[in-house]
């Protein structure tokens, strides 16, 4: 489920990240890891700008679990947001670990227009955004 999923209020929700190892609930979404390995090299050329983008922007959900690398703790399972893209809280930590790592080239091209600033989402854009994760989870479970 990459690339253009729906189209809620003229934004395009978009979701990127998600490792199918680790989607294990209703939503089946994302790419195996090892496709998301299978470059020679990273696309992401500004790796920590990348990183500081995806950990501090809005907070969609937060779960009252964490995920695992195997036996390693990630983190709690979160779901972030810009308003047009959603993305998952264990993004970071396999962008570190991983050199080779790469993302959907479209979310790469707008962080990079965006110079790497979360922006602030207004309340309605947020409704909007949980208004389209929901219908997700809903469409999935039929």
């Amino acid at each position: 489920m990459f690339g253009v999923v729906s189209e809620t209020n003229k934004v395009l929700m978009k979701y990127v990240g998600f490792i199918t190892e680790h989607e294990n609930s209703i939503v089946k979404v994302g790419k195996p890891l090892s496709m998301m390995l299978n470059y020679r090299q990273s696309n992401l050329l500004h790796k920590e700008k990348t990183l500081y983008y995806i950990e501090n922007n809005t907070r969609l959900i937060s779960f009252l679990h964490y995920k695992f690398d195997g036996s390693t703790p990630i983190g709690p399972h979160i779901i972030f947001t810009d308003g047009e893209w959603i993305w998952p809280s264990y993004l970071s930590y396999y962008i570190r670990k991983h050199d080779n790592f790469c993302l959907h080239e479209d979310f790469v091209n707008d962080i990079t227009a965006k110079k790497f600033i979360p922006p602030v989402l207004s309340q309605e854009e947020l409704i909007e955004v949980e208004k389209f994760y929901v219908a997700t989870h809903k469409n999935n479970s039929a």
